[in-house]
């Protein structure tokens, strides 16, 4: 704790001085101008007053490092004082510049070219490009110690007076780039000021605090019967948010369109169509991601009863066909279902949905009977003498007497698709 009191009166009084030779030295500025002023964690790097593409650290938490580096260098170490022109304040401001420069893509030359200029008065250089979150690119420790000589070099041309460290600069150059690293990754101070400390002391370097943006969905299963539904399922990030895009594989388990790209916690409308058929099946939503994805997986059971129903074109053939040819003036399409539904009394509800040239046409039919006939004549506008083919839609819906129904439509499930063909009468 004394160790601690004492670092507390050096840094105030190091800042105070640091301070106070800046207004004595107005060749060049070497902190904030009033014109990049700000404590913000986006403006907390060298105080550039802007959106930066990292946050490192406020300078009060790098003050707080050097004071327990220098604690952990003249009592952990042993080392002797060294001396540096660059002040406290220009270590945390110029090289944490530096590292935000070399982190978005600038090589060590022009990090190096883009600070000193800075310092001679320069404006604050964008940088040379963006990086994906989670990288922090930065350059061998000789770079960032190169860095450190040049500032070095640079404040005594200032006439700056010469500072005591017990770190010499080559670890205030080396030790800060690692913990502005362990900063950016979303490491606090302590934990940052932790990592430093283990590989100062020889051990394995740490990994960093960040973590990938991901997702989880709950539920991420539902089971459900053969109607139809619509629910909602929880996309959540896990534990930061990224956008998104969601995508279906079948047909019948949609959601809103303007829910397809996301970003963060969402609850996600779905709808399940009715199972037509009586097979069972599965369908997904999945989100994904830059760095993975994620899936909501409805299982949808099948229909107990069994239901179909086949074509025959009697003008053609007994056998079943998919598609029913209008050569004559009364040309007969004939529907027959089979149905294993237990009770009695069935009752078969018939719909045909067909064009005939530019005429669309509906034929209806609800009774006890599984037969269903569709009749039209050749010759019509929009036949020829080859035959003109138009698609024909058939639903059935089946109900006993015991309340159970099966509805099951041309085209889906076990069901073909239907076409119709239209001639010329005569040929």
């Amino acid at each position: 704790m004394r160790y601690l009191t004492g670092v507390a009166i050096v840094l105030a009084v190091t800042v105070s001085c640091s301070r106070g030779n800046e207004r004595a030295a107005s060749a060049a500025p070497t902190a904030p101008s009033a014109a990049t002023t700000g404590t913000s964690a986006a403006s907390s790097i060298g105080g550039v007053s802007r959106p930066m593409n990292y946050t490192f650290t406020s300078q009060q938490d790098a003050y707080q490092f050097f004071g327990q580096l220098d604690i952990k260098y003249q009592v952990g170490l042993g080392r002797s004082a060294s001396q540096t022109y660059v002040d406290l304040e220009g270590v945390v401001v110029w090289i944490q510049e530096y590292v935000r420069h070399r982190s978005n893509g600038c090589d060590h030359a022009t990090a190096s070219q883009r600070v000193l200029s800075q310092i001679d008065g320069g404006p604050v250089a964008a940088v040379c490009a963006t990086v994906a979150a989670g990288q922090f690119l930065v350059g061998t420790r000789s770079d960032v110690v190169d860095m450190y000589r040049s500032l070095d070099a640079k404040y005594q041309q200032m006439g700056r007076g010469l500072r005591d460290s017990f770190v010499d600069f080559e670890g205030q150059a080396i030790w800060y780039q690692q913990y502005l690293r362990y900063r950016s990754s979303g490491c606090d101070h302590a934990t940052a000021l932790a990592k430093v400390f283990t590989m100062i002391d020889g051990g394995p370097e740490p990994a960093t605090c960040y973590v990938a943006c991901s997702y989880r969905i709950t539920p991420d299963t539902v089971t459900t019967g053969v109607g139809a539904l619509n629910s909602t399922f929880e996309i959540r990030p896990n534990p930061t948010a990224c956008e998104y895009t969601l995508s279906s594989d079948s047909s019948w388990l949609t959601f809103p369109a303007d829910q397809r790209v996301g970003n963060g916690f969402f609850n996600i409308p779905y709808s399940v169509a009715a199972n037509l058929g009586n097979a069972d099946r599965v369908g997904k939503i999945t989100a994904t991601w830059s760095t993975g994805s994620a899936t909501f997986t409805v299982r949808q059971t099948g229909s107990p009863y069994a239901v179909s129903f086949t074509l025959v074109d009697g003008f053609r053939s007994v056998n079943t066909t998919t598609q029913c040819q209008i050569r004559s003036s009364t040309t007969p399409c004939t529907f027959t279902a089979s149905t294993n539904l237990p009770g009695n009394n069935i009752t078969y509800t018939w719909a045909a949905f067909y064009n005939y040239g530019t005429v669309s046409k509906i034929v209806r039919q609800a009774n006890t009977s599984n037969v269903f006939v569709v009749n039209d004549s050749c010759g019509g506008a929009g036949s020829s003498a080859n035959g003109e083919e138009y698609g024909m839609t058939v639903e059935l819906r089946v109900e006993d007497d015991r309340g159970n129904i099966v509805t099951i439509q041309s085209g889906q499930g076990s069901q073909p698709n239907l076409t119709m063909k239209m001639f010329s009468c005569g040929t």
